[in-house]
């Protein structure tokens, strides 16, 4: 049976920035909207028609421009600003091309300073913010996570609930020692030079999110397209074909940011490379996939129930209980609460109930609010339900992806 390798290029959202010495970047949405059109055209798409005839498909990760203090290269701030304009611009045409639409994160550094890279995970926990608002205010789930500077902590997080990881960046092809912006080498920002340097996914060790180990989420390996540490190497494409060979089904992900016009890029050194090495790899099956199928295909999970989970509420004598159809890939669902007296949105970690059942405490329970739950499937499918609470009272409002 041939191996498949599923082609995935990715483009970090991030929206314009200006910075006097990079002159090639995007300042305004009209010129990032004007760069992102070429990501929908027929040039683009067709790149690779896949042995199913079906084009290519993009995975968008927005970035939430939150927990900052100063804004010294002008994003444009906001818990969605990013999110919601490429759902309102573009959301019609990733449907038609069966993109995806995920989540990157960046951990605000303790500085404050907005483009500085955070690394001290035990300093905040503003990705709980970020997911709080997702799934009360948008019933938004991300289908994968990607955190480019993740550690050992974040690894642990990732584990109770989101089973597609895309953070993995090590390649024998990476400058290392290139200077960042705020003057530390690259190895010290992205802590990934000892991880597997394949395209295979691995499950991360407990001891060290850069070994094999026992975790149950899987990681995948993404790398530059265009950028100071690295051009994407016509080597790595052969190594994931070879890898495919091997007997592996694997992901070959590379990405591009919003702000720089580099669709040509993307085709020149991502799609057309792996068009052209597939020629001498006739026994491996290339496919087009948005991210979150690919790693469903590549981890056989579409052999099992592939609808995610529906969430149901019920008030019992002293607590609140949640209810899923479903066996869960984490130990519990995502719980958010929004109190519209205060304005606050808090996560909530509830206590296990029984099978599929799990409880929270009545005075955590505003009396006028929203209550949203999201979760995965073990098929690595996940669903936001979200009721509004009026006086103890359960009313479903919502339910999405």
């Amino acid at each position: 049976m041939a191996k498949r390798l599923y082609v995935v290029p990715i483009l970090n959202t991030m929206g314009p920035v200006t910075d006097a010495r990079h002159t090639d970047l995007l300042n305004t949405w009209e010129e990032v909207d004007r760069a992102t059109a070429s990501y929908f055209t027929d040039r683009f798409r067709n790149t690779i028609i896949d042995q199913q005839g079906r084009p290519v498909s993009i995975s968008w990760f927005p970035v939430s421009w939150s927990g900052f203090e100063t804004n010294p290269v002008e994003r444009d701030f906001g818990w969605f600003t990013i999110y919601d304009h490429i759902n309102q611009r573009w959301k019609a045409d990733m449907d038609r091309f069966g993109d995806g639409i995920y989540w990157m994160y960046n951990h605000p550094d303790k500085s404050g300073v907005g483009n500085a890279w955070g690394l001290d995970w035990l300093h905040n926990c503003h990705y709980l913010k970020i997911l709080n608002r997702m799934v009360v205010q948008r019933g938004f789930f991300p289908g994968v996570v990607e955190i480019p500077t993740a550690n050992n902590h974040s690894s642990h997080f990732v584990e109770q609930y989101f089973p597609f990881d895309i953070s993995n960046r090590n390649s024998p092809f990476i400058n290392w020692d290139n200077i960042e912006a705020d003057g530390r080498k690259t190895r010290e920002i992205l802590q990934w030079a000892d991880a597997p340097n394949n395209w295979i996914p691995y499950h991360p060790s407990e001891s060290n999110h850069q070994c094999p180990g026992e975790m149950k989420h899987a990681i995948f390996r993404l790398l530059d397209i265009k950028t100071r540490i690295m051009y994407f190497p016509q080597d790595e494409v052969i190594k994931a074909f070879d890898d495919c060979r091997a007997g592996h089904d694997v992901v070959i992900a590379g990405y591009e940011h919003d702000f720089r016009d580099r669709c040509d890029a993307v085709i020149d050194l991502f799609l057309e490379p792996i068009k052209i090495v597939a020629r001498d790899y006739p026994d491996v099956e290339v496919i087009n996939a948005n991210l979150q199928t690919a790693a469903i295909e590549c981890l056989h999970l579409n052999n099992a129930k592939s609808a995610g989970p529906r969430f149901s509420v019920e008030l019992k004598k002293d607590y609140v209980c949640i209810q899923s159809d479903t066996d869960l890939f984490g130990p519990t669902p995502y719980v958010a609460i929004e109190d519209f007296s205060t304005g606050e949105i808090l996560s909530c970690n509830p206590f296990v109930a029984g099978y599929r059942s799990w409880g929270i405490q009545l005075n955590f329970i505003p009396g006028q609010g929203k209550l949203g739950i999201a979760g995965f499937s073990r098929a690595g499918i996940q669903r936001v339900s979200c009721y509004l609470i009026n006086d103890l009272s359960f009313q479903l409002i919502d339910e999405g992806n």
